[in-house]
């Protein structure tokens, strides 16, 4: 077992380029439609109940398929529909184990890694119907020789714009790719179901891995949030419907005997790279659910971290993006393109919805007494039975070993005094440990509560940092109301406190 070897840069952009050369060829065009209206014939046969062996021996001499003498087949099924260039037949093997181990090996953190350019190939691959036939007027014979080269250049466009046969001019087809919109769906047609057919593997496996790897990546930050999001939506829009009840009704062995033979073709000229097994889209319903819990469990955390500031920013970055809700429409879009793709239950529900907070809660937080009402307001019918501290009773154990009530990865509190946690991204640290002196000395004066940065600890206690913050919490919980100043360490409510007092002094001084 060696470790695995990425291909250097060069290669894997040779190979990008070679792919793009590869599907963007005509006569694979012409293969496929050809194959694919055998293929649509026969399933209407089929429904029709006049389907006729005839047919197969017709459509592998239409293609000019050969004889798939290595692979089992029926006696009237010998002849296969294969709709794959010899280009392309050649290097698929290859590049189906190319794209598997860079989707499993490479970095998902570093852009320049074999996992972003594997993802690149891969999608390049399974959707050729992203290069279309545009037209250009190409001439016949040499213009005036006083033409300079810009006027060529530009009566060139304007001959592309308008695309004329004239006497000098002749209009010819040529690919050009169009790039699509992560939160576009694919123009997956049936004039590609062949091509879909011939390439079985390459549109269950990868997507099996890069579900997996996909957890890795970053939903946390907000900066690396709206990349990790972009990535997840250029694979899951390849799925269309049409496009999943294809993968599933061969997987399902409930297709037509041509798509069947073409898929077996597709596995003989696999070789030695043929999975072990056949892939179906309902394996992936683990990792699926596990990246939609992910996603969604950073989402909600960001958007409770957010106070009111942070949305107004958030609504009007939105606004001038002209994407006004689009990270909540957009997980919810993704969890419909999932719950199709996987099989999941239509009642099917990420994470449990979380009570939302009264005003007088968020005042009550603001003033530093909040995380209290907090844990007494997150007990819920649909959550175990936990204490006030937040640990699970042996009830909620016993809910938990039954099935009867599940954790949501959103119940996870702070241990300890919230007073005494670190400095938050929003908070001054100079002006944070300034007011948590004040206040001790505020509360131990007033005789409102003990100071929560001593006490009387158990032996090895202070040793232990754990052991530390449940007292600390302990302690903070059995007391009752107490001074806390740290929402002045907020450098937006100072900026706030700042911009009332230049108000006030310029309007009454």
């Amino acid at each position: 077992n060696q470790p695995f070897r990425s291909p250097p840069l060069q290669v894997q952009i040779s190979v990008h380029t070679l792919v793009n050369h590869l599907i963007s060829d005509k006569s694979m065009r012409d293969l496929v439609e050809i194959a694919s209206g055998r293929v649509q014939r026969r399933q209407r046969d089929d429904r029709e109940g006049a389907a006729t062996p005839a047919l197969v021996n017709e459509s592998a001499n239409a293609t000019g398929s050969t004889r798939n003498e290595g692979n089992a087949l029926p006696n009237d099924n010998q002849f296969v529909p294969w709709c794959l260039p010899p280009a392309l037949t050649a290097i698929q093997p290859s590049l189906f184990n190319y794209i598997r181990l860079g989707l499993a090996c490479g970095a998902v953190h570093d852009r320049s890694s074999i996992f972003h350019n594997a993802l690149k190939t891969w999608l390049v691959w399974v959707e050729p119907w992203n290069y279309v036939m545009k037209r250009r007027a190409v001439v016949t014979r040499s213009g005036s020789r006083g033409e300079t080269s810009g006027s060529h250049r530009a009566g060139e466009f304007l001959r592309n714009a308008a695309a004329t046969v004239s006497s000098h001019h002749r209009v010819e087809y040529y690919p050009s790719y169009v790039q699509p919109k992560p939160t576009s769906l694919s123009t997956y047609s049936a004039q590609w179901e062949a091509y879909v057919l011939s390439n079985t593997h390459f549109y269950t496996v990868p997507l099996a891995i890069f579900l997996k790897r996909a957890r890795e990546l970053d939903f946390s930050s907000s900066v690396e949030y709206p990349r990790s999001l972009e990535l997840v939506q250029k694979v899951l829009r390849i799925y269309t419907k049409p496009l999943v009840n294809v993968l599933n009704r061969v997987s399902n062995q409930r297709a037509d005997v041509l798509s069947m033979s073409l898929c077996a073709r597709h596995g003989t000229n696999m070789g030695t790279f043929h999975p072990p097994k056949t892939w179906k889209l309902m394996d992936c319903q683990l990792n699926a659910t596990n990246l939609l819990e992910e996603m969604f469990s950073q989402y909600q955390k960001r958007r409770s971290a957010m106070d009111f500031f942070d949305r107004m920013d958030a609504k009007l970055s939105a606004l001038f993006d002209g994407k006004i809700g689009s990270d909540e429409a957009a997980l919810e879009n993704i969890l419909s393109q999932v719950r199709y793709l996987v099989s999941l239950p239509l009642d099917y529900q990420v994470l449990p919805e979380e009570p939302r907070a009264s005003s007088g809660f968020r005042l009550l937080r603001l003033l530093g007494v909040g995380a209290k009402v907090a844990a007494t307001s997150a007990i819920s019918e649909k959550l175990p039975d936990r204490t006030l501290d937040g640990k699970l009773t042996d009830l909620g154990r016993q809910q938990i070993y039954l099935g009867q009530r599940k954790c949501n990865p959103m119940d996870i509190h702070y241990i300890g005094d919230p007073m005494l946690a670190r400095a938050k991204s929003y908070e001054i640290s100079a002006i944070v440990d300034l007011n948590i002196v004040v206040s001790n000395y505020l509360n131990k004066k007033l005789g409102l509560v003990p100071p929560t940065s001593g006490g009387d600890f158990v032996d090895g206690a202070e040793d232990d940092a754990l052991l530390k913050k449940m007292r600390e919490m302990e302690q903070y919980q059995r007391g009752g109301f107490r001074i806390n100043l740290r929402c002045l360490a907020d450098y937006r409510n100072v900026i706030f406190a700042v911009i009332v007092l230049w108000l006030v002094k310029a309007v009454f001084f």
